[in-house]
């Protein structure tokens, strides 16, 4: 069975994050795991990779550049088309309209209500990975 062994999350809330850690510690995850606080920095991280994350975690609410500003890059640079990444917006609050605009872009593969639980881990690998 294929698992997912590369994963970055992106959300500038650091208790999010340790949140998220735990969740993937629950989980009993050996893969790497890294953490970006701006989706500025992700992009200019994932622009270094010759390998992408089998999984991004993307908050929607960010400052500066938010998750949709980053999902309009990540496809002006075609890394959509070069990855096969799936993206899981993240969010403490997600309404319909969010979901719909997420639809429009193929990277997106669903919604992780925050925070991310043990379940929310093995439902992305049981669904993408199984």
């Amino acid at each position: 069975m294929r698992s997912f062994q590369d994963v970055l999350c992106i959300d500038d809330d650091d208790e999010y994050n340790f949140l998220t850690q735990e969740a993937f510690y629950d989980y009993h995850y050996n893969g790497k795991l890294t953490f970006m606080t701006s989706a500025e920095e992700a992009l200019d991280y994932l622009a270094e990779l010759e390998t992408f994350p089998d999984i991004i975690i993307l908050d929607i609410n960010m400052p500066a550049m938010n998750g949709w500003d980053f999902l309009e890059k990540y496809e002006e640079k075609g890394f959509h088309k070069r990855f096969s990444s799936l993206i899981f917006m993240h969010s403490s609050s997600v309404f319909e309209t969010d979901k719909e605009r997420a639809a429009r872009f193929a990277s997106v593969k669903g919604f992780i209500d925050k925070p991310i639980l043990l379940e929310d881990l093995e439902t992305i690998s049981t669904t993408h990975f199984g």
